[in-house]
């Protein structure tokens, strides 16, 4: 094995590999799991996928944001998402199809309202240009923001859905994008001026 310090390309030999992989299937079993996912298996490792419904003997059901179509009474196809949460919250439309453009490529995604750092709403919105990110804003986060959270592409026979969120509820955190000096600075305060942002990801 590899000291420290040492580089491990100098210790990653052949055997040393092939004693790595024996080590892997023979070692203790390791189960990475969550609700609504299934496992697969190899070699005593176990991974968790979203679990796609309507596959032969499948009951599981698909993880919050899991992208699917439905059709309105003329044909055109909808957005909608496996329910879930964004900061807490449900979006407003959570459980109604979402109207898209036919014939081109749908960007999905989460018009969110802030106040005092706390989501306060979400709306799931589709449009045929990506979704513009906020710029930070002093003294707070932005009070309204853009999160990505789907691509519909409806351009070929079939429509082609991605989730780009991950799958999961959404979590959603301030975080400080930026310390400028202040330009005429006073005794007993902060010498910064601080510009705040979101992050944001998904996963229960």
């Amino acid at each position: 094995m590899a000291s420290p310090g040492e580089p491990l390309r100098s210790v990653w030999t052949a055997d040393f590999y092939n004693r790595l992989v024996e080590f892997m299937r023979t070692g203790q079993k390791i189960t990475i799991s969550g609700r609504g996912y299934a496992s697969r298996s190899k070699d005593g490792v176990t991974i968790a996928l979203p679990r796609i419904v309507g596959g032969s003997g499948s009951t599981a059901v698909n993880p919050p944001w899991f992208p699917f179509t439905t059709q309105d009474v003329h044909g055109n196809y909808q957005a909608n998402f496996y329910a879930g949460t964004v900061g807490g919250i449900v979006p407003s439309n959570m459980f109604s199809p979402v109207s898209l453009t036919q014939g081109v490529t749908n960007y999905l995604y989460l018009a969110c309202t802030a106040s005092g750092g706390i989501i306060t709403g979400a709306t799931i919105t589709a449009s045929t240009s990506a979704p513009t990110i906020a710029a930070s804003t002093s003294g707070a986060p932005p009070t309204s923001f853009n999160i990505p959270i789907g691509i519909f592409n409806l351009s070929g026979a079939a429509p082609v859905l991605n989730n780009v969120v991950g799958f999961g509820n959404i979590w959603v955190q301030p975080y400080v994008s930026l310390l400028t000096t202040a330009v005429t600075p006073t005794v007993l305060t902060s010498p910064f001026t601080v510009t705040y942002n979101w992050a944001w990801g998904a996963g229960n």
